[in-house]
């Protein structure tokens, strides 16, 4: 998500509320999620930019022409419970494959 009124980049991270962050955020950036109306063939290039590292948003020209005027922020989820959090989606998901099975 970019603000030029505010002049903030958030960095979307997996599994740490990024729905909830940008739900939250969505007065203070452009369209829906940040990004503005955009062309289909824009959209081919740049969507979805959740997700994206840093290092990727750099590229996009949107994030790039401001990146270092903007403050920029993300938020990380601790890694030990991200770990522990797939190990047990993954368990799961291979529990319900053997019953169908």
């Amino acid at each position: 998500m970019i603000s030029h009124s505010y002049k903030f980049i958030y960095v979307w991270i997996m599994k740490t509320g990024g729905t909830s962050i940008n739900w939250a955020l969505k007065d203070y950036g452009l369209g829906k999620y940040g990004v503005p109306k955009r062309t289909e063939e824009q959209k081919k290039l740049l969507n979805p930019i959740k997700h994206k590292r840093a290092s990727e948003l750099i590229e996009v020209e949107e994030f790039s022409n401001n990146w270092d005027e903007y403050f920029k922020f993300a938020f990380v989820r601790n890694p030990w419970i991200f770990w522990f959090h797939g190990i047990i989606t993954i368990s799961e998901d291979i529990e319900s494959l053997r019953n169908i099975f």
